[in-house]
């Protein structure tokens, strides 16, 4: 399938806001021309291959820099930008070759990393023009960003303001819940302070919903309530919010997606799961 627009991210950085942004696209230009690689590519297997034939066909490529984009490393401590086999590298490489259109959108007080610390394949990204997505500024600098759609195909322009809704909509098409032997590697992995819950809907019994759940512990109750603001910030950002709890220096979180009755884990669950571990990093006692 050929795609108007492709989002490439690193996973483990600044993963909210990337998913706002390509709800944001989504809403303004239709889902079936946006290429995210959770939720457009289903295939796991097939998707390195999907992923290079929706960037070859993209005429934009939105590239989404967080603060920890350039930093990330594995377990050797070596950058992953630096692995000839790294996704993200890669996807850059391929649409600076195809010669698409490039825009870095910085999010989470980001900045465009340096000419002298990229990779020499994509030391081109250094020079592009940049966008920067601040949580206090949301809805103008998205704007700003949408903006630049008229300029890469007739198809990708904007819907007229009658066609955009001033309120979250669920998605055209319901996600796709993680099975469970997947969601088992994932609490063992990337989330092993989580555990999967399942109980009964309180309005029907007879329904059972899974989900994510942890809690966690401050030094007082004005921490509690003060981290609770602040990743509510990055909640209303990626349209995706938990059902939580505080009694006193305790916050209970449960992540589960109800959109089209779902009531599963998918992987906005286990995103926004990993924005807030990351974000208590700062509280921890």
């Amino acid at each position: 399938m050929a795609y108007a627009i492709f989002i490439s991210y690193r996973h483990d950085d600044a993963p909210a806001q990337t998913t706002a942004i390509g709800a944001a696209l989504k809403q303004q230009v239709g889902e079936s021309l946006v290429c995210m690689d959770v939720g457009s590519i289903d295939d796991a297997q097939q998707r390195p291959t999907l992923e290079r034939t929706a960037l070859s066909t993209a005429k934009l490529v939105i590239v989404v820099i967080g603060r920890q984009w350039l930093q990330i490393s594995d377990k050797y401590s070596k950058r992953c930008i630096d692995n000839d086999h790294d996704r993200v590298l890669n996807e850059i490489k391929t649409a600076l070759n195809c010669q698409s259109r490039i825009i870095p959108v910085l999010v989470d007080g980001a900045k465009m990393p340096p000419l002298d610390v990229l990779p020499n394949d994509i030391k081109a990204l250094a020079s592009l023009q940049t966008f920067t997505v601040r949580p206090q500024h949301w809805h103008h600098d998205i704007k700003l960003l949408l903006s630049q759609l008229d300029t890469i195909q007739p198809e990708c322009r904007l819907k007229t303001r009658q066609d955009v809704s001033c309120y979250p909509n669920k998605p055209v098409k319901a996600p796709m819940p993680i099975d469970g032997e997947k969601l088992e590697q994932i609490l063992t992995h990337q989330l092993p302070q989580w555990q999967a819950l399942a109980t009964a809907l309180p309005d029907n019994h007879e329904q059972t919903r899974i989900e994510l759940n942890r809690e966690y512990q401050f030094v007082s109750f004005q921490a509690a309530v003060y981290f609770m603001a602040q990743v509510a910030i990055g909640c209303d950002i990626a349209m995706h919010h938990p059902r939580w709890e505080n009694i006193w220096r305790t916050v209970t979180v449960n992540l589960t997606t109800w959109d089209h009755g779902l009531q599963r884990v998918t992987d906005s669950d286990v995103m926004l799961a990993k924005y807030f571990d990351r974000a208590y990093q700062d509280y921890q006692v």
